[in-house]
């Protein structure tokens, strides 16, 4: 048990400081907020990883339900 714990953990912290370098390296070169397209380019390997590594990123577990609808309640404002 011990070790598949510790594989378990280590497995997390890798995803989750994967998704960090993302968040960070990207930042300033993605494309602008849109409520229809996508953030990272879709075209290429990169693009679809990112996507998928940032949506699977266990830190979202943190966020508590009133940061979840404060977020959206941002989001949905700058649809209109």
């Amino acid at each position: 048990v011990g070790a598949s714990l510790a594989a378990a953990l280590a497995g997390v912290t890798v995803v989750s400081l994967g998704a960090a370098v993302v968040e960070y390296a990207t930042a300033e070169t993605c494309m602008p907020y849109s409520a229809i397209g996508q953030r990272f380019d879709q075209n290429s390997f990169q693009g679809r990883f990112s996507r998928m590594l940032l949506a699977c990123d266990p830190r979202l577990l943190w966020y508590s339900e009133a940061q979840v609808r404060e977020a959206k309640a941002l989001l949905d404002k700058a649809d209109q």
